[in-house]
């Protein structure tokens, strides 16, 4: 039986001990980004338009972290690029006349620093990359850093 004892006295049990070994978000605000289609799908305009502008305002990818690139691709990649379409789509009830593709360029930052984990010899991505050196785990103790990303 576990017990409060138990977790002070060991650290088989200290979340605190394995964040940066099992960062699912990669302290992107990965939430944040997520909601975005869903405030479409919502109908909630106004909710969309302070989502972006917050997104814009907060969100970096200079971070020290191991995401996982799986969900990094699909919940942060994909809710970022969706929100840049929803926004910048002349004639739609998602476009906001501000939005300079503040998105695209956050998207673009993001995917520069997935993509080496995808440069693999078999085809499947690497589980995560350390996204503030850019650098590709193949285990917990071995990686390779990414190619320059300046260009």
């Amino acid at each position: 039986m576990f017990s409060s004892d138990t977790a002070s006295n060991s650290c088989l049990f200290d979340p605190s001990t394995n964040i940066a070994a099992n960062d699912v978000a990669g302290n992107f605000s990965l939430t944040l980004v997520d909601v975005l289609d869903t405030l479409v799908v919502l109908d909630d305009r106004e909710g969309f338009e302070k989502a972006i502008r917050n997104v814009i305002r907060w969100v970096q990818f200079d971070v020290n972290t191991k995401p996982q690139v799986f969900e990094t691709t699909i919940r942060v990649l994909g809710g970022l690029l969706s929100g840049h379409l929803f926004a910048s789509r002349r004639g739609q009830p998602f476009f906001l006349l501000w939005y300079r593709g503040e998105l695209l360029e956050l998207a673009h930052d993001l995917g520069n620093r997935l993509l080496p984990a995808f440069s693999t010899r078999t085809g499947l991505p690497f589980a995560r990359v350390l996204t503030i050196v850019c650098l590709v785990f193949h285990t917990k103790t071995q990686y390779t850093r990414c190619k320059d990303q300046s260009s």
